[in-house]
């Protein structure tokens, strides 16, 4: 104060009045204009920061989504054009699920080099045309992958805008283009992000085309031209990143935005993040100018007064004084009370006022404070006021919430320091504090992150800006700045930084090889697989130049070529992709095929390539082992159809178990009256199975179920099934069937092979043959009737002859004879008779024969017994008659001489085979009186014993005999081949 009483132009109690009022209100007025435009500044540049870093995480998440859609069609792609043929329904199937799995994803559509779409997730996109779409023209002249600008749709017209990716093969032949089309309204999930108030996030196309923005808005196709509209977009589409603060919409007039622009690299398109202008300064300017108008129109009041006042003062100046400095203090005063003059009661009256207005204008700075609070609470800032020498703190009721202290805990707004330390995590303190005091030490702007906690125990993120102010010593006394809760921020980039994380883990599992060369061109980052792939033998690896570790693995010469492709790609971003990489290494000379792919990628310390690489040389090898492998079982299967074709055997296949499709070679044709090729299963559908002819069996047309070829393809072995196969014109074909079942890999039955006989000529000639054997049969019995019959007729004759002599020797001889006779006619008479006549029951003919010899010697057989023991063995008309002579003779020869004068006794006859040597014994014993003693009956001049040695020599037979008591003959001889016991 004692520099207003020392100059000239205050002298006067008017000038130090008015100087007063000058020194009191012109640094209000200062203060406020500089604080108010301090904050209108930093606000916008708070949130003009804001704008730009939303903007980059909105260019980030739609370029990673576009990488997202690019791997995806890689991998439809590669599936697509894989070595394995896929259906229709395989291909809608594989679109669908990849389509499932990204909502914003409105269709998948798989093209032909021509643009025609093949295969798509919805039928009405079947056969749309492309190919005057300009990102077909790019795809077909080279580009691996495009992303068009916005386009309407053909079908729906709704805009849209595709991701492209041409898929080629090894000699970089476009084989289809897989694109998705992406409705931009459905974006919502990539890059929606809430924000409050009037503000958004938009995306450009190439051309500075609305595509996007959130929240939605309405334009037509018109409005949507942003470039036109304004044309600053020009820089960005050249990769520069632009921030207008103060920003007029040509759109919606009258209308100014905070806007920032950046633009998506890797595709040239456009991010931009806004918000409308006034509602982050239009609280400060509305505070302002309220309290810069209630100042101003104190300060004119005051002085007016002053003015009009001071002529009167003609008192004690230095009551006045001390009052207007314990005024100016701020101290709490009475109303002035002075006795004097008028003039000095005025204007200790115009004090008085003066106090009340000041008081006033402290009333209306809390409301302006009240005001400014709310504003910073809806834009969730807090703002502080740490006085350092005192150690407390003002700071906004948003100040308070951020810090987790709910609004009652408090009724002032000056804390002390150790409130706000007493929430900072342990671990950060000191950080912010020594981060705190080397901004103060630097004078520089305070910017720090930094964790708190709540009461509730939950973590939180903030970040403080602030800045010192300094006294007239230099010493800083105050620091004046905001606080924002960076909580969900936080968050946000942990989850980034998780995905990345798993990115990289997935990377690293991966079994392809995958490597990052960074922009000094040294190997930054490479997954186990590459390590132990193609870099097996580069040690160590990681920070090895490229070139270095390209020439240790191959040639000078493709060492080089690679090392040009990276650079290619880091210097202009252009992809590479190869799959003809078939080269001999250097380490180990053997040759290794590789299908490899570049692509430029952001890294901290500026551009860098990745490469995905894979090992194809097994699969090469495999391919042409497979190639070789499906060639030779093409010539073998061409070799079967030759060889089925020729044999002369109809031989039919049975494609499926249920028998709907057969095919025949040649003869299978023939014998069906089919034409090559045609259906031959009754099984198929009605229309295409043939029908002029049926399966008959006994008289029964087959149903499905049994006809031969239906059973084998069921699994059933199908052996010696006979039946007739009958066609329209009447012709009958009798056919033997065989069918063996085929089985897949599982064991079950996938169809069968069917040979069919005809044995229509062999069931003729069998009915001829059964024919002319039952004529012959009928023949051979009338020829064995007649026989006997005639040999019956001999044997009556010749036993008349003897009835009619008188010499009983020659009677007996002829009665020998009849005997003989009746023997021979006996068998002939059991031939007739029988079945077969071929073979003979020796058993019932030796019993019959027995019988009949005992009635005709009735009168020597009256005491003699007769035992049979005749074992049933059939035997030839060639071996029955030599048999049966030899029985009569042995037999009749015991009756005749065995047991003299009527004698009683016994005759044993028997017959039957030995089962060890498979020779016939036929036996003839009595217990007579036996042979007479050196009787040596092979030398007999007896007709019936030499009969007995020649027929046994017939039989190829021997004749064993024994004696006493009575005589054995036995003749022992092998059956022939035709015979059978």
């Amino acid at each position: 104060m004692k520099a207003l009483s020392k100059g000239n132009a205050f002298s006067s109690i008017q000038g130090k009045l008015v100087g007063l009022l000058l020194l009191v209100l012109v640094p209000i007025l200062v203060s406020q204009a500089y604080f108010s435009y301090d904050r209108y500044q930093f606000r916008k540049k708070i949130e003009c920061s804001a704008n730009l870093e939303l903007a980059k995480a909105t260019a980030k998440a739609f370029d990673t989504f576009v990488q997202d859609v690019l791997h995806q069609e890689l991998a439809i792609g590669l599936a697509f054009t894989s070595s394995q043929t896929l259906s229709d329904i395989e291909k809608s199937r594989i679109l669908f699920d990849n389509q499932a799995g990204n909502s914003a994803i409105w269709n998948f559509f798989w093209n032909d080099p021509a643009g025609i779409a093949t295969a798509a997730t919805g039928s009405q996109f079947i056969g749309i045309d492309i190919s005057d779409r300009e990102f077909y023209r790019e795809i077909v002249a080279g580009k691996d992958w495009v992303v068009s600008d916005l386009l309407l749709s053909k079908t729906t017209q709704q805009p849209i805008f595709t991701i492209s990716r041409g898929i080629r093969n090894e000699r970089g032949e476009l084989l289809g283009i897989i694109v998705a089309g992406i409705l931009a309204a459905q974006l919502d999930r990539v890059l929606a992000v809430e924000r409050i108030g009037d503000a958004g996030v938009s995306l450009l196309d190439s051309k500075g085309m609305h595509v996007y923005q959130y929240p939605a808005v309405q334009y037509t196709w018109e409005q949507r031209n942003w470039l036109k509209l304004y044309p600053s977009l020009e820089e960005v589409l050249k990769g520069k990143e632009v921030v207008i603060s103060s920003h007029e919409s040509k759109i919606q007039r009258g209308s100014k935005r905070i806007v920032a622009f950046t633009p998506v690299p890797s595709i040239g398109w456009i991010a931009s993040c806004s918000r409308a202008e006034e509602e982050v300064v239009g609280p400060i300017i509305s505070d302002t100018l309220q309290e810069t108008g209630l100042i101003l129109l104190v300060a004119l009041g005051s002085l007016l007064i002053a003015v009009t006042l001071s002529r009167t003062i003609s008192s004690s100046v230095k009551t006045l004084r001390n009052y207007a400095l314990s005024l100016g203090q701020g101290g709490a005063q009475n109303p002035l009370s002075i006795a004097g003059p008028a003039e000095i009661k005025d204007l200790a009256e115009a004090f008085n006022q003066m106090a009340e207005e000041i008081s006033f204008r402290e009333m209306a700075l809390r409301e302006s404070e009240e005001r400014l609070a709310f504003a910073t609470s809806a834009t969730r800032i807090g703002m502080f006021d740490w006085h350092l020498e005192g150690a407390t703190i003002l700071w906004t009721q948003t100040h308070e919430e951020i810090f987790g202290y709910a609004p009652a805990v408090t009724t002032t707004t000056e804390h002390p320091y150790h409130r706000w330390a007493d929430r900072v995590h342990p671990e950060d303190l000191p950080l912010v504090e020594e981060e705190s005091r080397c901004c103060m030490r630097d004078r520089k702007l305070l910017e720090v992150q930094y964790r708190i906690i709540w009461p509730d125990g939950s973590l939180h993120w903030v970040e403080t800006r602030g800045i010192f102010r300094f006294n007239t010593d230099g010493k800083a006394d105050r620091m004046l700045g905001v606080v924002m809760d960076i909580t969900e921020r936080k968050r946000a980039e942990e989850e980034r930084r998780r995905s990345q994380q798993t990115l990289f883990e997935v990377i690293e599992g991966s079994p392809f090889g995958t490597y990052i060369v960074n922009a000094q061109f040294r190997i930054a980052q490479m997954n186990a697989s590459s390590q132990i792939g193609a870099f097996r033998n580069v040690r160590p690896v990681i920070g090895r130049p490229l070139d270095e570790a390209m020439r240790t693995l191959w040639p000078e010469d493709v060492a080089a070529e690679i090392i040009g492709h990276f650079r290619h790609t880091l210097d202009t971003g252009e992809p590479y992709y190869s799959r003809d990489f078939i080269n001999p290494r250097n380490d180990g000379g053997i040759v290794e095929a590789y299908e490899w792919e570049l692509h430029r990628m952001e890294l901290p310390d500026g551009y860098g390539v990745i490469c995905y690489y894979f090992d194809s040389t097994k699969l090469r090898e495999a391919e042409e082992a497979l190639r070789q492998s499906d060639r030779r079982e093409r010539e073998r299967g061409e070799e079967l159809a030759t060889i089925l074709d020729a044999v002369p055997t109809p031989v039919i296949i049975v494609h499926d178990p249920e028998a709907t499709h057969m095919t025949g070679n040649r003869a299978a044709d023939e014998l069906l009256r089919q034409p090559s090729g045609v259906e031959i299963s009754l099984s198929a559908p009605s229309e295409v199975k043939p029908s002029h002819f049926k399966a008959i069996k006994d008289e029964r047309e087959l149903t499905l179920d049994e006809l031969p070829a239906q059973r084998a393809a069921r699994g059933e072995h199908v052996r010696d099934f006979e039946f007739d196969l009958v066609f329209d014109d009447g012709t009958t074909r009798h056919l033997l069937s065989y069918g063996t079942p085929l089985m897949d890999e599982q064991s079950r039955p996938r169809g069968a092979v069917h040979v069919l006989v005809d044995i229509t000529e062999r069931k003729q000639a069998e009915e001829q043959l059964h024919k002319s054997l039952a004529e012959k049969e009928a023949m051979l019995k009338e020829i064995h009737h007649r026989v006997k019959n005639n040999l019956q007729v001999i044997s009556s004759l010749v036993s008349l002859q003897a009835d009619t002599l008188t010499d009983e020797r020659i009677r007996e001889e002829l009665n020998d004879v009849r005997d003989r006779v009746r023997s021979m006619a006996l068998i002939h008479e059991k031939l007739y008779q029988a079945r077969d006549l071929a073979q003979l029951d020796f058993a019932d003919y030796a019993t019959s024969l027995m019988h009949t010899l005992w009635r005709s010697h009735s009168a020597l057989a009256k005491n003699v017994s007769l035992n049979l023991a005749v074992e049933p063995v059939s035997i030839s008309i060639e071996t029955a008659v030599p048999c049966g002579l030899i029985l009569n003779e042995l037999a009749g020869n015991a009756l005749k001489h065995a047991f003299p004068n009527n004698s009683s006794g016994e005759v044993e006859v028997g017959f039957g085979i030995d089962p060890a040597t498979k020779m016939v014994c036929l036996r003839v014993r009595d217990n007579g009186v036996g042979l007479p003693a050196g009787f040596d009956w092979s030398q007999s001049e007896a007709l019936g014993l030499q009969l007995v040695k020649i027929l046994a020599g017939q039989l190829r037979g021997t004749v064993e005999t024994e004696t006493g008591p009575g005589t054995e003959f036995k003749i022992i001889f092998p059956l022939k081949e035709n015979e059978h016991g």
